[in-house]
């Protein structure tokens, strides 16, 4: 065995220890509040990690850096970095960022689903697929079968896999493109110096680094792999394939590739002056587009299908605030971001005929185009979400920028002295940038996160209830990242299912919170053809004497709209049509037979309930 592969060797097996002592640091859980002396003595055990490893660990790569093996070294230490500093800031904790709370509530709520019956549901709306991209949180779910840990866990231990994988898949993705140490050098400063967000959006952080050699490499076909009369099919699958587990994942970044699609056609028609060339390039993108069509209809299909059947109302495209409108958001204000962002860029242009036909510069510019058409889709009351690409702005640039980097540093090879300098200032940067991944004390997201416990008061009404397949009309939505029950209806329009007909449940609901009547109440709420309503959970008004659901919707340009109806007690109580199995204010409901003449009476009575039954639709 020859050096080389025994380096290899050593980092692989240090590599797996990585993963033992991994889940070993994060499975610590020393339960102190934020404000607690051990957090605090965490804060600067984090402080002093980080520090440390950046210190360490530059020199280090430095000194090794004529060894084959150190581009796999470098990105071992990003792993040992971020799992280090990660475990250390979370240990006081069980969650992540924010706890429960915000997008981590939606998402836990999707991995329950999934973990709990094995198909790719909905996070909230019974008998709907899933409408959010469903790789990593059934990723999730088989990982905390196979480790035995709970769904809620799976904030926290996301970290560590994510940590542990991240580097590597873009150390890989680019390797085909650049040299290793150049891939090496794309993937520690992808997560050093662009890990902004990465901590709350991890899985979105994750595949806009992939995208882009994915786009390189298969879809504009850099390498001229795929550039001959015939389609080369090895390559046309594994891109396929690929890009089919990267739209899984997070699929907003192939609106880059199709807005990038018209320009790149244009540029290369003008360069090559030949229609044969330009239709092989569209036939190589048409079977790769057509291939991740196919592999991900799985997802697609059913979220079309249900779509079909109940109507289409896209709320995510209702979520703009004003503030969206901002060209420079989370970068201006920010020096370090801005120059890795404009160096990108300039990068992107410099690199204008390194991948041959491949022109990274194009997809920027596809980006711009979005950009406009959001800002006229604005003016329609609607988005498509362009926040994104401004927002992850330092990691769709960071990897030319670091391209950038090491073809200085390579010019500087008979210059030691200017490098030395170079090492120096990379050394205080990497300093400055560790400190900005500890410097969390006034992050009130961090500060839930830590003070966050499991709220076991809040689970004593679930205890010894069957909510397999259940429908529960409550506000309780964070209880469904616990117990494996569906909602009526979601408490806000922002996380509502696009096939969800949210507008008509609001409204069946008005209308049965007219009814006066226990046994009408209990066969509407059974017989509607929405979701038969198994349980209702609703806070109790001792003022009104009523229970009442409230919810809020989003307007586009922000704020909340805040609305409820109101159920009144009498109904519930003293009644056979609903019982009640807690104090709380969970009650159970019946079944209730109506009989033709009581039918009639009900349709006479509430003639607007007609169109939302299903015996009424049925006959």
């Amino acid at each position: 065995m020859t050096g080389d592969n025994r380096a290899r060797y050593i980092v692989l097996a240090a590599f797996l220890l990585l993963i033992i002592i991994g889940h070993i640091l994060f499975a610590q859980f020393a339960d102190y509040s934020y404000q607690s002396s051990r957090h605090i003595q965490d804060l600067f055990r984090a402080k002093f990690w980080s520090i440390f490893l950046v210190l360490v660990v530059s020199l280090s790569l430095y000194l090794l850096r004529h060894k084959s093996y150190t581009p796999l070294l470098a990105v071992l230490t990003v792993s040992l970095y971020f799992v280090i500093i990660y475990s250390i800031l979370y240990r006081g904790t069980p969650y992540g960022l924010n706890g429960h709370w915000g997008d981590n509530g939606y998402r836990l709520a999707i991995t329950s689903k999934i973990s709990f019956y094995g198909y790719l549901a909905d996070a909230y709306l019974k008998d709907l697929p899933t409408m959010y991209p469903p790789l990593w949180f059934a990723f999730m779910a088989i990982y905390a079968k196979l480790t035995g840990i709970e769904v809620w866990q799976t904030i926290k231990y996301g970290y560590l896999v994510l940590f542990l994988i991240y580097p590597w898949l873009v150390y890989f993705s680019w390797k085909p493109l650049v040299s290793r140490g150049t891939a090496a050098a794309i993937s520690l400063a992808t997560l050093f110096f662009a890990s902004d967000l990465i901590n709350y959006t991890y899985y979105e952080h994750l595949v806009c680094a992939l995208f882009i050699p994915w786009w390189l490499y298969f879809f504009e076909d850099a390498s001229g792999k795929s550039s001959g009369k015939k389609p080369n099919w090895r390559f046309i699958l594994l891109g396929s394939a690929v890009g089919s587990l990267l739209f899984l994942t997070y699929y907003y970044w192939f609106y880059l590739a199709i807005a990038a699609f018209p320009l790149g056609l244009a540029v290369k028609f003008l360069e090559q002056k030949s229609w044969s060339l330009l239709w092989h390039d569209i036939r190589r993108k048409l079977l790769i587009a057509l291939g991740i069509l196919l592999c991900t209809s799985i997802y697609w299909l059913p979220l079309l299908l249900s779509a079909l059947q109940h109507g289409f109302e896209s709320y995510q495209l209702k979520w703009f605030y004003l503030d969206y409108i901002n060209f420079a958001i989370g970068w201006r204000e920010n020096l370090l971001r801005a120059f890795f962002i404009l160096a990108g860029i300039f990068m992107a242009g410099y690199l204008w005929d390194r991948w041959k036909q491949a022109r990274l510069i194009l997809l920027y510019s596809g980006a711009i185009v979005l950009i406009l058409f959001d800002r006229l889709a604005n003016l329609g009351q609607f988005s498509i979400q362009t926040r994104k690409i401004l927002e992850f702005a330092h990691v769709l640039t960071m990897a030319p920028a670091a391209i950038g980097f090491m073809l200085l540093w390579s010019k500087l090879s008979d210059r030691k002295n200017i490098r030395w300098g170079i090492l120096t200032v990379l050394m205080v940067l990497g300093i400055v940038v560790a400190n900005d991944h500890t410097q969390l004390l006034n992050n009130e997201m961090y500060k839930t996160g830590v003070n966050q416990r499991l709220p076991l008061a809040e689970f004593e009404a679930f205890n010894g209830v069957d909510c397999r397949d259940k429908v529960f009309l409550t506000h309780k939505y964070i209880e469904s990242c616990y117990f494996p029950y569906f909602m009526f209806m979601t408490v806000s329009n922002v996380p509502a299912h696009l096939a969800g007909q949210f507008q008509e449940r609001k409204e069946f609901l008005r209308i049965a919170s007219r009814i006066q009547e226990s046994e009408i109440l209990a066969y509407v709420f059974a017989n509607n053809r929405f979701d038969a309503i198994d349980y209702i959970y609703l806070p109790y008004n001792k003022v009104s004497d009523q229970y009442e659901f409230r919810w809020n919707t989003v307007p586009f340009g922000g704020g909340f709209v805040f609305d409820s109806v109101s159920f009144s007690a009498s109904l519930l109580h003293d009644t056979t049509c609903f019982k009640k199995i807690h104090r709380f204010g969970l009650f159970e409901t019946r079944d209730v037979d109506l009989t033709h003449e009581e039918l009639l009476s009900l349709s006479e009575k509430y003639p607007e309930l007609r169109q939302y039954l299903v015996a009424e639709d049925s006959e």
